[in-house]
């Protein structure tokens, strides 16, 4: 039995359960943030219009990033905290950008989801 959420239904193990009905198509990207590389714009580069964009931070280093428009600076953004999972509503010409401080050391890996 699953359980109602505002974003998804969830299984007993705690697993998202995702439909993909009436959908374009989805598309995924993977980047690493770390001192030599401290931004990035976030897309899969889709052939779809897109919808939604989902946003894994998967750093075991305990790095915050932070995602915002093509402005965005760490800090100012909204903070992804490792292990943190967050989606965002595009329209075609939203633009994302994930950031870390500069003084930080290790890495972040960031997952990116778009559907369409």
């Amino acid at each position: 039995m699953s359980k109602p959420s505002k974003h998804f239904n969830f299984d007993d193990d705690g697993f998202a359960q995702i439909s993909f009905v009436n959908n374009n198509g989805f598309k995924t990207a993977q980047f690493t943030l770390d001192s030599n590389n401290l931004s990035v714009i976030l897309t899969t580069n889709p052939t779809f219009d897109r919808r939604l964009l989902v946003l894994k931070n998967e750093s075991e280093d305990g790095i915050i990033v932070y995602v915002g428009n093509e402005d965005v600076a760490a800090g100012d953004g909204i903070p992804l905290y490792p292990g943190d999972i967050m989606q965002f509503p595009l329209d075609e010409d939203s633009t994302f950008k994930a950031v870390i401080a500069p003084n930080q050391l290790g890495s972040a890996k960031v997952h990116a989801l778009e559907t369409g």
